[in-house]
């Protein structure tokens, strides 16, 4: 964190930005025809001056966020009133009291449409201060401390209305430095800080409320990762020299951490329903269950050190080489009760009556994942004037390496012995295991808990040797002053990403167990009994899977790469005669097998790998590849009335124009292939959860694409082959038949594309010349921000029915950016 000191002067600011509904665009989706209630003040203040001239100086401020508005529109599907006067299940009729009634219909008459959106109310403070003492010429002693606290309203948390939520992020960090200029070309800083940040995430509904996902229907329910909250202590030592020596300037230091995560997370303890199809839900036949036991609550430890040299050589006028090289020590995870457990592959110990198997045992030692204590970056870089001044040449290349993430590794709180995630296939519900007994919470799964398991159950967890992830970044690019105030700057810039922290499946079907694949429809129909046993064989004891002892098994590994190159060009202009100007455009690829280290972390990147062994097919583009993106920047102070003289100019002179311009494609998406003929695990490799499941669609040789969020290119689902439906419309697209992986690849389709301009008009008043405490000239600045001034919509999606190519809808947008927003603006300065 970087703060400004106190001066010898009073100096500081005040200001206030208001938003307001009645200067807003109603949002893309927004069917009432105005714009979301929204009011939105966001205030507060700095000072800083002298406490005791030339020796302490004190800086401090404010600052407050209050916002009164609504969540943007997102549009869900739900089931009409015909669909639920057809129901005759009683447990679904109670689980249909949950939702609201469409507003909208569909090309479904079972289900219509609503419009999302439901007040969001928000607080938040921030404090910070700030000491600086000059105890003598050679030492300087700074203190500071800074704290926020938040809390925040969500009634659409669980997509749909009624599945309420709070948020309460609090956080606080105190610091204490010491800088020692040991020689005029010698200094050394020496810092101590403590952080400490919390978060609580609270359902506000019903503690006893599951989570419903069905296909083609809006999600809803409790979040399945809520309730949940950590407390997360950080303290730190780090010591930097510096020292100038004829022509290196050297450096040298050290970063030492200790790093507490109190944490609770009930994931998934009120129990997943996952339906296929709309009409299996309507029909009460549920595809697969699964619910979580025991305590989550953990309390993780763990260190860092790091050290590094580094010298910046001059050796020449025209040529300066920057010289590098750090050494960390990630230190190993553990749990200060030792209730933290991982699968370790390499143990062959029996676990309890469940005897030995390819996943090997749990350790829950400490440490729970091991250490990594050789972790060497070396840097190297150049800089070259070759031109006098005019040209510049730069270079680099360096290692960098990343912290194990961290919600990623408490993933072993879930597993046995403590924890145990107990899962249901189709075959395996009814009974004392039926739908009416699971909604309830009297099922024998449920009841009985660990004694009734048929096995360990599904499983998450991560390797006890993950590697610590690192990337490789290279650039070379000059910079050339065309003009005495102009530089293009041209660049190529690329990074390598290697051991990146993924999940992926760890426990499927045997290969040597697995159903042999339908190669027509008309054999996949004579052959559908066989592979609706073998879907539910996958589960309970002896099941087909490698490990028979576990069910479904997610593991964290290391086996994440991707590549990144781009060429970037810039155009600046600096401060002359009222104007500057930036302009910027990136040529780049991105490419990976695996775009974050879990699914959902990005929107539009939420499944597992397709085939556990099979990775090579999970690499393409990334999730957030952007392979064109112009951007335009510009400040110009208005060449009218400047001298502001008379009334006329005094009102209409002195004003600024600054904007924000840019345009970049739309992110990528997978194109899945859904449930098919009531089956959501397609290839039946037992990998992946839910109705959408991991299987990709297939592609169909010289099918005809589409474009997203447009109709008239999207054929509906009995056009385009879904179930045994032929592809009567060429489609691109198609599932596969059942037991068989998808040919498409990651990632093969985007969203739309992304064009904003933000633009802002200000104009300073002087108030006085010299205010008082010698504080100097104070001024006021009057502003207005014109967000998404042209209110072009940035369409997107919400939920996973866009990428299903089993739902009605599939390639549509049912959520966009925000609207046209006007903010004003006072800010004081003195």
């Amino acid at each position: 964190m970087v703060t400004r000191s106190g001066t010898n002067s009073l100096h500081g600011t005040a200001y206030n930005f208001l938003q307001n509904s009645a200067l807003n665009s109603r949002d893309y989706f927004d069917r009432t025809g105005s714009a979301n209630p929204l009011r939105q003040n966001f205030f507060g203040f700095t000072a800083g001056g002298p406490i005791k001239r030339d020796r302490v100086f004190a800086f401090g401020g404010y600052e407050g966020r209050r916002t009164r508005g609504s969540s943007p529109v997102t549009i869900g599907n739900v089931p009409t009133q015909a669909a639920r006067d057809s129901v005759t299940d009683p447990t679904v009729r109670q689980i249909l009291s949950l939702l609201p009634l469409p507003t909208a219909p569909t090309a479904n008459p079972r289900v219509g449409t609503i419009a999302v959106t439901a007040p969001t109310p928000s607080d938040s403070d921030q404090f910070l201060l700030r000491g600086d003492a000059v105890i003598s010429s050679a030492h300087t002693l700074t203190l500071r401390y800074f704290q926020n606290i938040g809390t925040s309203f969500n009634r659409t948390a669980g997509s749909l209305p009624g599945f309420d939520a709070t948020f309460d992020p609090k956080g606080r960090n105190a610091m204490v430095a010491e800088t020692w200029v040991i020689n005029p070309r010698t200094t050394n800083e020496l810092r101590l800080s403590y952080g400490r940040a919390s978060a609580l995430f609270s359902p506000e509904t019903d503690p006893a409320t599951p989570r419903f996902n069905v296909s083609g229907l809006a999600g809803f329910g409790t979040v399945q990762s809520w309730p949940q909250g950590r407390i997360f202590n950080v303290y730190q030592l780090n010591d930097v020299a510096s020292s100038v020596r004829g022509k290196h300037i050297l450096k040298a230091g050290f970063d030492l951490r200790y790093i507490q995560d109190n944490s609770v997370n009930d994931s998934s303890r009120r129990g997943i329903f996952s339906f296929n199809t709309v009409d299996a839900f309507l029909a009460g036949q549920l595809g697969s269950y699964s619910q979580m036991f025991g305590n989550t609550y953990r309390g993780f430890r763990t260190t860092y050190h790091g050290f590094f040299v580094q010298d910046d050589w001059r050796v020449a006028s025209h040529l300066t080489l920057n010289l590098g090289l750090r050494w960390e020590l990630q230190g190993g995870l553990s749990e200060v009760n030792q209730l933290q457990s991982v699968i370790d592959p390499s143990l062959s110990s029996a676990i309890g009556n469940f005897g030995t198997g390819v996943l090997g045992a749990f350790r829950n030692d400490k440490p729970s994942v091991l250490a990594n204590n050789n972790l060497v970056a070396p840097r190297l870089g150049f800089s070259w004037n070759p031109g006098g001044g005019r040209i510049v040449v730069r270079g680099g290349y360096g290692i960098y390496y990343d912290s194990l993430i961290f919600n990623g590794l408490q993933a072993g709180r879930y597993t046995p012995p403590t924890n145990y995630t107990g899962s249901l296939t189709a075959g395996d519900i009814g009974g004392a295991n039926s739908l009416a007994n699971l909604f309830a919470g009297t099922s024998q799964l449920q009841a009985g808990g660990f004694g009734t398991r048929p096995n360990l159950g599904s499983l998450v967890s991560s390797l006890p040797d993950l590697r610590n992830p690192y990337s490789q970044h290279f650039s070379l690019g000059s910079q050339a002053r065309i003009l005495p105030n102009l530089v293009l700057d041209l660049a190529y810039v690329g990074t390598r990403g290697v051991a990146l922290t993924t999940y992926g499946p760890g426990n499927s079907v045997n290969p040597a167990r697995r159903i042999a694949p339908a190669f027509s429809v008309e054999e996949e129909t004579a052959r559908l009994s066989q592979f609706v046993a073998a879907a539910t064989a996958v589960n309970g004891a002896g099941n087909t899977r490698l490990d028979p002892r576990f069910n479904d098994v997610s593991l964290l590994r290391d086996n994440g790469s991707s590549s990144y190159h781009s060429l970037q060009v810039g155009l600046q202009k600096s401060y002359s005669a009222g104007l500057q100007f930036q302009m910027s455009y990136t040529w780049s690829k991105s490419i990976d097998n695996a775009s974050d280290y879990s699914p959902g972390q990005t929107t539009n990147d939420r499944s597992f790998a397709q085939n556990q062994f099979d990775y090579r097919a999970e690499r393409g583009l990334s999730s957030y590849d952007i392979p064109h993106r112009i951007t335009l920047s510009h400040v110009w102070q208005l060449p009218f009335m400047r001298q502001q003289r008379g009334l006329a100019g005094r009102v209409l002179g002195g004003w600024t124009f600054a904007s924000i311009n840019q345009w970049q494609n739309g992110i990528p998406f997978t194109v899945m292939s859904g449930a098919r003929r009531g089956i959501a695990d397609v290839n039946i490799d037992g990998s992946g959860s839910g109705a959408l499941d991991n299987v990709r669609a297939s592609c169909a040789a010289g099918g005809t694409g589409f474009t997203f969020n447009d109709p008239r290119t999207i054929p509906a689902p009995a056009a385009r082959g879904v179930n045994v439906a032929a592809n009567t419309s060429n489609f691109k697209y198609v599932q596969p038949l059942l037991g068989n992986d998808g040919t498409c690849g990651r990632n093969t389709e985007r969203i739309s594309n992304l064009l904003n301009f933000d633009w802002t008009f200000s104009k300073p008043i002087r108030l006085v010349e010299r205010g008082p405490l010698g504080s100097g000239p104070w001024n006021v600045e009057l502003r207005a921000d014109l967000l998404n001034i042209f209110n072009t919509p940035y369409l997107f999606p919400a939920g996973d029915d866009y990428r299903n190519l089993s739902s009605a809808g599939f390639g549509l947008a049912n959520s966009a950016g925000a609207a046209r927003r006007i903010q004003m603006a006072l800010r004081l300065t003195w």
